[in-house]
């Protein structure tokens, strides 16, 4: 059976959101959160999220990376979970075959634009976060990269008609080729689109019970491992 994954961002604190999402959409084997966990919420907040979707994974995988209102002590929480992809590399053990075994990396945090948030990165930041993980990744191909911040100029990160995505992340978009990448934060942005060959995912605000589910099927001869998805809320 292909892989399903279930794609969140913008939970913002909200356990009722959460659990409406989860209790509602239980046909997955991964689920993929972009970030912004809590609602500027402390480690007990953030420990409390993390038990919420790990209870109810029931030992399915979690991937994550922190949003920009995922404060300091949220992400000394999340830095202590396996599931946090902050500049690093995992990969999703769910076949005996190695070679169908999606790669995912990560880079979290805002794009710097008011310095009011918790988060906050500059385009340098956010890029050498996320190469840090794909050197991490050595010479494996990285099938999934999960951000908070958008890549500029694609349908995820449009407001009010401004492109508002990260231009570091679109270059490495185009380098890298993944075949999914994952981001939130523009919440008016639901969308999957591809960009190229990449389908590029923002589920929309969890908040506002926004999900996404992502279906992977089979790689093709180059090895490159294709996504559709489907946009859904509650």
């Amino acid at each position: 059976m292909p892989a399903r994954f279930l794609l969140l961002s913008d939970i913002h604190g909200n356990r009722e959101a959460l659990l409406s999402i989860i209790n509602t959409e239980n046909n997955y084997d991964i689920v993929i959160i972009a970030g912004d966990i809590t609602g500027f919420g402390n480690r007990e907040e953030a420990s409390e999220m993390l038990s919420i979707i790990r209870e109810h994974a029931s030992g399915r995988p979690y991937f994550f990376v922190a949003g920009n209102c995922d404060t300091l002590q949220a992400r000394e929480c999340f830095a202590e979970d396996p599931g946090y992809l902050e500049s690093v590399c995992s990969r999703v053990h769910l076949t005996r075959s190695e070679k169908e075994e999606p790669c995912l990396a990560g880079s979290g945090g805002g794009l710097l634009h008011t310095g009011m948030t918790c988060f906050e990165r500059t385009e340098e930041e956010l890029a050498r976060g996320l190469r840090s993980g794909l050197e991490h990744a050595g010479t494996r191909t990285v099938d999934i990269i999960v951000t908070h911040t958008p890549p500029h100029g694609t349908m995820a990160d449009l407001r009010h008609g401004r492109h508002l995505g990260s231009r570091e992340f679109l270059a490495l978009l185009y380098e890298v080729q993944p075949a999914l990448w994952v981001c939130g934060h523009i919440h008016e942005s639901a969308s999957a689109v591809y960009e190229e060959r990449t389908l590029v995912v923002n589920p929309g605000p969890a908040v506002q019970g926004k999900y996404a589910i992502a279906v992977a099927g089979q790689r093709d001869h180059a090895g490159f491992l294709h996504f559709h998805a489907e946009l859904r809320s509650i």
